[in-house]
């Protein structure tokens, strides 16, 4: 971990505890109070700090519940318990229950006394509304919603394209890293939006689908889409005078894993003895299934609703089942109820722009040939899988870096990249009507 007034860099594994470790350091910074072995950079007065996570409910369980404790149990988190009161915490009126609005925790200082009046202020964003007082079509931060949230605008960076070059390796990180320090650095951007410049969405109206944990059918257009119900998610895109506005279903990969793990111990088993993958097995199972899967259903929302449904609080489901459905039928008829969500978080898109006749496929989903099919099938387009798999956003990261340090003129080189693998087309009797 490397830390400075302004930012702290953390190199770490999945799963390795980088959020404990940056809540641990913020708890150190909110109180002002110190390790003495601590060598990072030592604030010496209160500070205002930000937490934000994908959604409100993960905001809530993995950021600023193990920082103050659950609700009912304060202090059996990061922050000492004589740093936090209950009345210094304000919830949100709605959506996610319990979810922590603004946090105020007593400034300890380096000889961890209070005197009665200095707090340290968190705000609690969900990452899934940006940071929450961006103003999309005029590319810089709202002065009315500034104002109207107590915050300044010195709080937040100012906005810079994404290829803009901020400078060299600082001489620790380089050290850090073992790299050059003459290595330069440029702006980058978050991941959706590199994700699909990575995945070629270059272009007005070029579309694309993310395959993983969650999945999302995202557009690229010259205008934020904007929509009351279905609620994209919508980010200014890292190409010039772009955005990238996208619909998503929470539990895709997640749904399939959760199938695997639950109802298919036999295919672990017999895959594990085999040395193959376990997903390998489960598809090639689904494939002696009918299209329809016998008509069972299945409603992929096991993390809850998506900005598609009218409540965060629906569940999934199998729906329809009886004795004489087999492992088979359950398994391809949560590949197709996923694809089917797919099928309709894509006609909302078309519903606001206008859709290319094809996308490109990127992320772990894209390894099975017949689950994509499903998908071209039940979406009614051209899917293509290429070459790029699960690199899309690292991709796009490093086109960013290859534009603004001059190697590239121009990002068309990522059409150049992309090599097709594989594409499935509709067949028309098995498209829904």
């Amino acid at each position: 971990m490397i830390t400075n007034t302004t930012e702290t860099l953390v190199q770490a594994a999945q799963f390795a505890g980088k959020t404990t470790a940056l809540l641990i350091l913020m708890s150190y910074d909110a109180t002002g109070h110190y390790p003495k072995e601590f060598t990072g950079h030592r604030f010496d007065k209160p500070i205002k700090f930000a937490l934000g996570g994908a959604t409100g409910a993960t905001t809530r369980d993995l950021m600023t519940d193990r920082l103050v404790g659950p609700k009912g149990a304060r202090g059996h988190g990061m922050l000492p318990f004589e740093c936090i009161e209950e009345d210094l915490i304000s919830y949100m009126s709605g959506g996610v229950k319990d979810q922590v609005d603004k946090i105020k925790v007593r400034w300890m200082g380096p000889d961890n006394k209070w005197d009665g009046k200095s707090y340290s202020i968190g705000y609690v964003f969900s990452y899934a509304s940006g940071c929450g007082v961006y103003e999309l079509t005029g590319w810089d931060y709202s002065d009315e919603l500034l104002s109207a949230a107590d915050l300044p605008r010195e709080m937040f960076p100012k906005p810079v394209p994404s290829t803009e070059i901020l400078g060299e390796l600082l001489p620790e990180v380089a050290q850090q890293l073992g790299l050059p320090k003459t290595v330069k650095v440029a702006c980058g951007g978050v991941d959706n939006s590199c994700m699909a410049l990575g995945a070629r969405n270059i272009a007005e109206g070029r579309t694309y689908t993310s395959l993983g944990s969650s999945t999302w059918i995202a557009v690229s257009s010259n205008r934020p889409l904007l929509d009351i119900n279905s609620k994209p998610y919508v980010f200014t895109h890292v190409m010039p005078d772009m955005f990238t506005s996208a619909i998503g279903i929470f539990s895709t990969g997640t749904s399939f894993k959760w199938v695997r793990d639950q109802l298919c111990a036999n295919l672990l088993v017999e895959a594990e003895r085999e040395g193959k993958d376990p997903y390998d097995a489960m598809t090639a199972l689904a494939q002696t299934s009918p299209a329809g899967a016998n008509r069972l259903l299945f409603n992929p929302s096991l993390a809850g609703g998506s900005s598609l449904e009218p409540s965060l609080h629906i569940r999934g489901a199998l729906l329809g089942m009886d004795l004489g459905h087999t492992q088979a039928d359950v398994i391809r008829a949560v590949m197709e109820g996923i694809a089917m969500n797919m099928r309709v978080a894509l006609d909302e898109m078309r519903s606001l722009s206008p859709v290319s006749s094809g996308m490109v496929a990127v992320g772990g989903g894209t390894k099975s040939d017949f689950w994509l099919q499903i998908m071209a099938n039940a979406c009614n387009i051209r899917i293509a899988r290429t070459n790029i798999g699960q690199q899309a956003g690292s991709l796009g990261a490093a086109a960013l870096a290859a534009v603004g340090a001059g190697l590239w003129k121009d990002f068309n080189r990522i059409d150049e990249i992309h090599q097709v693998q594989y594409t499935a087309t509709p067949q028309d009797k098995h498209v829904p009507g």
